[in-house]
């Protein structure tokens, strides 16, 4: 289809960049030095606020690639490529663990609704969910 499947088939193509300074671009600006290209090397469109904007920007058509996530992509019908993998942790104080707010967190990260809906979205890995790790 013609579509960007790697980092270099940006060269000389659209690309929606997010506003400079965010982690979204900086992340994009280290892909692309991994890779030995720079933004320099293709036409940036934008800045895109968000990871909806981004791709929003792809789906008009506006932009050939943006860098996002799996959910923004689903969310317009986009072909998603994906480039890297993210952990988030979750830190807080080890007493407020313990806390009713915190425990009614983690029982509805066991629910079915919120599985059902990373699921939808999609590119979400909940197998590591409710894993703790004490810093001593």
């Amino acid at each position: 289809d013609g579509a960007p499947a790697a980092l270099a088939d940006l060269v000389g193509r659209r690309a929606a960049m997010r506003q400079p300074g965010s982690g979204a671009q900086t992340l994009f600006d280290r892909l692309l030095a991994a890779e030995g290209l720079s933004v320099d090397a293709m036409t940036p469109i934008g800045p895109a606020r968000t990871e909806t904007d981004a791709a929003q920007i792809v789906a008009a058509r506006d932009a050939d690639a943006a860098l996002g996530l799996e959910s923004a992509a689903r969310m317009f019908g986009l072909r998603f490529v994906p480039l890297i993998e993210e952990r988030f942790d979750l830190l807080i104080d080890r007493a407020a663990y313990f806390d009713a707010p915190f425990q009614a967190l983690l029982d509805f990260f066991s629910t079915s609704a919120f599985r059902e809906r990373a699921t939808a979205l999609g590119g979400y890995d909940l197998s590591p969910l409710r894993r703790v790790a004490w810093n001593s």
